[in-house]
C-alpha cells in the first residue's frame, strides 16, 4: 500500500495546461483502484484459513495477550553487528553466545548487497520522490518495527494484538537493501552518479573494515581468556569452536571490506565492455562465497523418508488404534516437533504456536503437580532423551529414547462419584 501510494505521489504531470501543471489525479486513481482489486484477490485467496483462523483466535491463548508477551522476540539491536560479522555471536546452537538463539537476523545478506545500499543512499538520497527514498525509509522503518519502536501502535490494533516475533519484519529489511543495492549498481556507472555511490560505497567499507578489526581485536587469545559467560551459553566443548566462528568471520569481513574498498579505486570506467565485464563477475563471485558458510548452516534439504519412517520406539508402545486409547508426554528434545501425530499418538504437549487458552491455563495451574496432571490425563507413556526418575515411572526402554510408562496413570473417561469446590483458582 505505502509503495502505491509513493508511485502516485511521485507521478510526473502528464500535461501541460496553461503554462500549469496538470494534477496528478489519474495516478492516484489508478493506484487506488489496482490496490483496491489486489486486496480484494489477496483476501478471497487467503479467506478459507484466514477466516477460521479469526474464529480461532478468540479462543486461542493470544487473544488478551499482554504487552509483554505481545513484544516478545523482537530484534537485538546488538544482532546488527551479524550484518558485518556474521559469526561473532557463533552460529545458533551450540555455539551461539549473544541474546537470543532464535534471532533471525543471521539469516546473512552479505557485505556487497550493504554496499551497493550505500552507494544507492548517498546518490540518489536528494531526489524528493525517487525510488531511493522509499526504500531506504522501509528500510529503517522495518529495523525499528522488529525492534520494538511502534509495538505499541500495532498493540492496539484487531487482529494484530496476537502477533509476535517481529523480528520475522526484517524480511523488508532484506527486500528494501537488495532493491538499493540494484540502485546503487547503476549509480556507480552513471556518470552523473558516480563521483557520489563511489562516494558512498567507500564510507560502509571502511566502516565495515573498522568493525571487522574491532572484532578480530577483541577475540579471546585462548580459551582461558574467554569470559566464563560465554562458556555457560555455549558449553565448555563449543568454545574452541565459537573462538575459531569469531575469528574467521572477523578476517571473512576485513578481507570482503579491503576488497570492496580498493575495487572502487579501480572501478571501470563503463558497465560495457570486458573489464565491466569481468569487474561484475568478480563481484559476484565473491558475494557467493560470502554467502556459502551461511548457506551451509542454514539451508537444509532433508529427505522425507526418515521423518514418515516407523520410528523403533513404537516397538515398545502399544498398538494406539487398539482398543484402549492413552495418551503420551514428550519432553523437549524427545521427539520431532509434531511426529507424534504421524506415527497415531496423542501427546498431551502436541505442538501449536497458537495452543488454546484453556489447555495452557490447565498446564500453568498443575505447575509443581505434574505427576498428578500426566495421571489426570490419561498420559500412560513419557518420552524423553535423558533418564529421569519420579515415582510411578518404569522405564521400558531406553533406545532410540528413554520409554517411561506411567503406573498410576487413571483411564481415558471415568466418573467423579464427589467433588468440593477449591479455596482459590
Amino acid at each position: 500500500a505505502a509503495f502505491a501510494f509513493w508511485r502516485a505521489w511521485s507521478a510526473r504531470p502528464s500535461s501541460v495546461r496553461d503554462g500549469a501543471p496538470v494534477s496528478g489525479r489519474a495516478s492516484w486513481i489508478r493506484a487506488g483502484g489496482t490496490l483496491a482489486a489486489a486486496g480484494l484477490f489477496g483476501f478471497l485467496l487467503s479467506a478459507p484459513q484466514v477466516l477460521p483462523s479469526l474464529a480461532y483466535k478468540s479462543h486461542s491463548w493470544r487473544e488478551g495477550f499482554t504487552y509483554k508477551d505481545f513484544t516478545t522476540w523482537s530484534f537485538n539491536p546488538a544482532e546488527a553487528l551479524g550484518w558485518i560479522v556474521p559469526g561473532y555471536f557463533g552460529w545458533r546452537s551450540p555455539t551461539y553466545r549473544g541474546a537470543w538463539d532464535f534471532c533471525l537476523s543471521t539469516e546473512y545478506l552479505g557485505l556487497l548487497p550493504l554496499v551497493l545500499a550505500s552507494a544507492a543512499v548517498i546518490s540518489g538520497g536528494r531526489d524528493k520522490k525517487g525510488w531511493v527514498r522509499f526504500f531506504s525509509a522501509g528500510a529503517l522503518a522495518s529495523v525499528l518495527i522488529a525492534g520494538g519502536v511502534l509495538h505499541r501502535f500495532f498493540y492496539l490494533l484487531p487482529i494484530y494484538g496476537g502477533f509476535r516475533t517481529w523480528t520475522r519484519f526484517l524480511c523488508l529489511f532484506t527486500f528494501s537493501v537488495s532493491v538499493l543495492a540494484a540502485l546503487g549498481w547503476d549509480a556507480l556507472w552513471d556518470e552523473g552518479k558516480k563521483a557520489l555511490a563511489r562516494r558512498g560505497a567507500l564510507v560502509f567499507s571502511i566502516l565495515a573494515v573498522s568493525v571487522a578489526l574491532i572484532c578480530l581485536a577483541s577475540v579471546p587469545g585462548t580459551l582461558g581468556a574467554a569470559p566464563r559467560s560465554w562458556a555457560g551459553k555455549v558449553g565448555e566443548g563449543n568454545m574452541a569452536e565459537l573462538l575459531r566462528l569469531m575469528k574467521g568471520s572477523s578476517l571473512q569481513a576485513l578481507v570482503l571490506g579491503l576488497f570492496w574498498s580498493l575495487g572502487l579505486f579501480f572501478l571501470p570506467s563503463s558497465a560495457r565492455g570486458r573489464h565491466g565485464t569481468l569487474f561484475l563477475g568478480a563481484a559476484l563471485f565473491l558475494h557467493m562465497a560470502d554467502l556459502a558458510p551461511m548457506h551451509r548452516r542454514f539451508i537444509k534439504f532433508d529427505s522425507p523418508a526418515p521423518v514418515l519412517a516407523r520410528s523403533p520406539v513404537l516397538d515398545v508402545l502399544p498398538d494406539p488404534s487398539g482398543a484402549e486409547p492413552y495418551r503420551t508426554y514428550s519432553v523437549d528434545g524427545a521427539w520431532e516437533q509434531n511426529r507424534w501425530m504421524l506415527s497415531g499418538l496423542e501427546d498431551l504437549r502436541g505442538y501449536h504456536g497458537m495452543m488454546m487458552k484453556s489447555q495452557r491455563l490447565f498446564l500453568q495451574a498443575f505447575q509443581g503437580r505434574e505427576l498428578q496432571m500426566l495421571n489426570l490425563m490419561n498420559v500412560r507413556f513419557v518420552l524423553s532423551p535423558s533418564a529421569i526418575q519420579a515415582p510411578g515411572l518404569e522405564l521400558r526402554s531406553s533406545y532410540p529414547m528413554h520409554v517411561y510408562e506411567n503406573t498410576g496413570a487413571l483411564p481415558r473417561a471415568f466418573l467423579v462419584g464427589r467433588a468440593r469446590p477449591a479455596a482459590t483458582r
